[in-house]
């Protein structure tokens, strides 16, 4: 199997490119500092239910990419933050496919939605797409301010969470070899194995999106997170549907568990 957007060539140059005008003028256009001081550029959309939820991209793309993820969150009064990853998009740094450095992204948004007035610290969830979903994982296992997360298409970022998957792994010399140049080129490395970090995310709440459309070792993946993880835990498992794509595909019933989701986890 290939890891979705991990291919993609790993840059080290600084750039800005434009992304245009938000999805309507409910939202505002806004800008935060991640922990390690790159200026991250973003959209907003404020709560109206003093609740509000972190939206992060997948590991190839930028905010555009979440949107529709944002719209669902809005029409049920959260709060939706939807920005560029480091490098992406009009935020500052270095970008890297396999989402090193962006649970610092995560951490400054955090404290943008803490300073919020429309925002009870104690509302505050995240709702990860690919690699976002592996991050908010990552940041989860040590961040008690995110009260609950939806990973939505975790795989792995690391060669030790692809070992993890034991006979099932192909191509290991390959996944070697692209891990370590990444670690090179990029000049960052992985956090721990996420199989670890899932059993320690509890007594946070925690939703796994799992597919196996277009990318069949993600359910391996999940089924792995979700032994792993402790109570509260659920897996939605959806063999047919492809990667990140059951709010496209299952839109209903997609929007039905995640806001009930979100719903007993912040509100309730």
């Amino acid at each position: 199997f290939v890891f979705p957007t991990s291919l993609a060539i790993i840059q080290t140059h600084k750039y800005r490119e434009p992304i245009g005008s938000p999805p309507s003028a409910e939202y505002q256009t806004v800008s935060f500092t991640s922990s390690d001081g790159l200026e991250l550029s973003g959209w907003y959309h404020p709560s109206r239910n003093r609740a509000a939820v972190i939206v992060v991209h997948g590991g190839g793309g930028d905010r555009t990419g979440a949107v529709r993820h944002a719209e669902l969150l809005a029409r049920h009064g959260f709060g939706a933050l939807v920005y560029d990853s480091r490098g992406r998009g009009e935020s500052e740094g270095s970008p890297v496919g396999f989402g090193w450095g962006w649970p610092k992204d995560v951490a400054g948004a955090l404290a943008f939605l803490r300073e919020r007035p429309d925002v009870d610290p104690e509302r505050i969830g995240g709702l990860g797409l690919s690699r976002g979903a592996d991050v908010l994982i990552q940041v989860a296992a040590e961040d008690r301010d995110l009260k609950a997360v939806v990973a939505d298409g975790a795989t792995g970022g690391s060669f030790a969470d692809y070992r993890n998957l034991g006979e099932e792994a192909e191509g290991a010399p390959f996944y070697l070899t692209m891990y370590t140049a990444a670690r090179v080129f990029s000049g960052s490395s992985p956090g721990e194995p996420l199989k670890e970090l899932v059993a320690r995310i509890s007594p946070t709440p925690l939703l796994l999106i799992s597919t196996g459309g277009s990318l069949p070792a993600e359910r391996d993946f999940n089924r792995i997170y979700a032994e792993a993880a402790r109570e509260p835990v659920e897996l939605w498992d959806l063999p047919e549907v492809n990667h990140t794509a059951a709010i496209r595909e299952r839109p209903e019933e997609y929007e039905r568990r995640v806001v009930r989701f979100f719903d007993n986890a912040l509100l309730g």
